[in-house]
C-alpha cells in the first residue's frame, strides 16, 4: 500500500492507503473507452468519508463503490476514460476528497495511457509564402498498424488546390502532392484524406495547409 504523508511534517498522513496511486495502461486504437481501478484501504482508526472526487478532464469519469469507508475495510475507485480518436500518451488524474475526524485531505491519484497510432501524416502543415511559385507540396501517410490501410481519395477545403493521391507501398505508405491555386493572399486550409481504415473514427486523417507573408 501507497500512505502519502502531504504537506509539512506533522499534518496527517493521507486518509486512504491507495496500492498504486500511478496506473499505466496500453490500449488499442479501435477500443472506445478503458476502465482502470484504483484499489485502496482505509488503514487509519477514523471513519473515512470520500466527499467527491475530480477529474482533470471531461474524457475521464470516476467513482468509488464505497463513499464511506470505515477503520480496515476496503474499496476501489474506478476510473472510466473515454478513448475517442486519441493516439499517443495521454496523462490524466484524479483528486479524491476525503474526511475523516472533521480534516479534509485530498489525494492525487494518476492515470497515463498509450495509444498506438493507427496511421501517421507528415508533416502536419505545409505553407508557401505570399508570391511563392505554384509548386506542389507534399504529405506522406505511413499505416502504423499490421493491417493493409488505402487511401480512398484526398481533397482540399480551399478552392481551386488540387490534390494528387501517389502509392509508394500499397495499404503502408502513400505521398500526397497538394498544388495551391493561388498564393496572391494568405490562406489556411484543410487537408482531408480518406482511407478505407476498419475502425470508423481513424478513417478520416487531416494536415493542413496555409499561405503566409514571408518573415
Amino acid at each position: 500500500m501507497v500512505v502519502a504523508c502531504l504537506g509539512a511534517p506533522g499534518v496527517l498522513c493521507a486518509q486512504l492507503s491507495f496500492k498504486s496511486e500511478v496506473v499505466k495502461r496500453n490500449a488499442d486504437a479501435a477500443e472506445e473507452r478503458l476502465e482502470v481501478v484504483f484499489p485502496f484501504r482505509n488503514s487509519t482508526s477514523h471513519v473515512v468519508q470520500i466527499q467527491k472526487i475530480e477529474t482533470s478532464c471531461g474524457c475521464l469519469k470516476a467513482e468509488s463503490d464505497k463513499m464511506v469507508i470505515p477503520p480496515g475495510e476496503s474499496g476501489v475507485v474506478t476510473g472510466l476514460f473515454s478513448i475517442g480518436g486519441k493516439t499517443g500518451v495521454s496523462n490524466k488524474s484524479l483528486k479524491v476528497i476525503t474526511v475523516a475526524d472533521r480534516r479534509e485531505r485530498s489525494q492525487q491519484l494518476r492515470l497515463t495511457v498509450t495509444v498506438p497510432d493507427v496511421m501517421v501524416v507528415e508533416p502536419k502543415l505545409n505553407s508557401w509564402d505570399v508570391g511563392e511559385k505554384l509548386a506542389p507540396k507534399s504529405y506522406v501517410l505511413e499505416v502504423k498498424r499490421d493491417e493493409e490501410i488505402r487511401v480512398v481519395s484526398a481533397e482540399c477545403s480551399r478552392e481551386g488546390f488540387e490534390c494528387k493521391v501517389h502509392t509508394i507501398e500499397e495499404g503502408k505508405k502513400y505521398r500526397i502532392e497538394v498544388t495551391p491555386g493561388s498564393t496572391e493572399d494568405t490562406l489556411m486550409g484543410i487537408l482531408r484524406i480518406e482511407t478505407d481504415c476498419s475502425i470508423d473514427k481513424h478513417r478520416r486523417q487531416l494536415a493542413f495547409f496555409s499561405v503566409k507573408k514571408s518573415s
